[in-house]
């Protein structure tokens, strides 16, 4: 029984310790990402060229595409206005 009871906590430590891991290593890749965006973000010509790339992509022909590939027959015009006027 004591045996029972020492392998059953030693399955829940190595299950905390997995996931406390896996915390880490995702907290750790979005703390680099968000460092990066900071350093972009911060860079008005950047941004400047990023919106500027982003207002030449068709969206409405990406759609079609996608939709042609999944089968859909019906399409409808995206909703852009998050973006601004292009």
């Amino acid at each position: 029984m004591a045996q029972s009871v020492r392998l059953m906590i030693f399955v829940v430590q190595k299950a905390a310790a997995s996931a406390f891991a896996q915390m880490l290593r995702r907290y750790t890749g979005l703390n680099h990402l968000a460092q990066a965006a900071r350093t972009v973000l911060q860079n008005k010509a950047q941004v400047n060229k990023m919106h500027q790339d982003l207002c030449k992509v068709d969206f409405v022909h990406i759609q079609v595409i996608v939709c042609f590939r999944i089968r859909i027959n019906t399409i409808s015009k995206p909703q852009l206005s998050l973006f601004g006027s292009h």
